[in-house]
């Protein structure tokens, strides 16, 4: 099978929860995944980013320095650590060095004709990065052959659509075809 060839991710971390590690200066510790199921930090094998990141959600869009390192701690595996901000917001929430980055997607989608890489059996659970060439994509497995999909890209004006085919980054494999089933709103 032909390897996709998918947008250029940069810095695309999807951050799920966090907890202050360090006071000062504020350290935080965070789980999360990497969009494209390395790292987060595109196709090297950098571990450490320094310098202006977006933190996007649904919420809010801050700009800010941010320093950034994927660490392994005894029993708790891998996390992120992020420093250069007194706070972080909500999560979830995307961190990208892209400064163009916004969100074109944010609701419910039906996987149209699985190719058996969604695992549906864990509602909320499962979390997969996924992409397009012109966007990419967390998407979190609601059951029923639905998923809520937050879909970014730094192109203005570029949609979601049905029938979009979707590929796995941490498979390397054409995940589905998809179908909106629900368009939530973007409060930027």
């Amino acid at each position: 099978m032909e390897q996709q060839e998918v947008i250029n991710l940069g810095l695309a971390i999807w951050i799920t929860d966090y907890n202050q590690y360090k006071l000062s200066p504020p350290i935080w510790k965070a789980d999360g995944i990497a969009i494209d199921a390395y790292h987060g930090f595109g196709d090297n094998e950098t571990r450490f980013f320094d310098g202006e990141a977006i933190l996007l959600s649904s919420e809010n869009k801050i700009i800010q320095p941010l320093s950034i390192s994927n660490i392994h701690f005894s029993h708790e595996g891998f996390k992120w650590l992020i420093g250069g901000t007194e706070r972080l917001t909500q999560t979830p929430f995307l961190i990208t060095s892209d400064l163009t980055m916004q969100i074109i997607f944010d609701g419910l989608v039906e996987i149209k004709d699985d190719q058996k890489v969604i695992d549906f059996s864990e509602p909320d659970a499962c979390i997969y990065p996924v992409g397009t060439r012109n966007w990419f994509a967390v998407m979190v497995v609601k059951g029923n052959n639905k998923a809520h999909l937050t879909a970014f890209s730094p192109y203005k004006n570029l949609k979601v659509s049905d029938n979009d085919e979707i590929w796995s980054f941490e498979w390397d494999c054409l995940v589905s075809r998809i179908k909106i089933v629900q368009n939530a709103l973007i409060k930027l």
